[in-house]
């Protein structure tokens, strides 16, 4: 009866609170900004958002970034693409350090 009770109100706080975590997922577009080459490691390129703020995100989209090797091979500064964006929160209770992941992206 008491493994009952635990598991009901675990299942009350989860509702609650939206879960222990949090996940947003969605196609966005972006302008390159930049492609920095860094030494030993992939190229990154430097986006700025070219659309409104998109729906359900988890934290506000500006200036993201990603490697190089998650974009066509022929990008360059100025293009549009639209990528592909992952946010998580580990710890869905405080909206603190929600990881944004930017990639596989194409060309708008």
């Amino acid at each position: 009866m008491r493994l009952f009770a635990a598991v009901l109100a675990a299942l009350a706080l989860t509702s609650c609170t939206g879960g222990l975590s949090s996940d947003w997922e969605g196609d966005v577009r972006f302008k390159v900004v930049r492609i920095v080459p860094l030494e030993g490691k992939p190229s990154r390129v430097g986006l700025e958002l070219d659309q409104d703020q998109p729906q359900g995100r988890l934290t506000t989209l500006g200036t993201e970034g990603s490697d190089l090797d998650r974009f066509p091979p022929d990008v360059k500064v100025g293009d549009l693409v639209v990528c592909k964006v992952h946010q998580h929160d580990d710890n869905g209770l405080d909206g603190v350090e929600i990881k944004t992941t930017v990639g596989p992206c194409q060309k708008a």
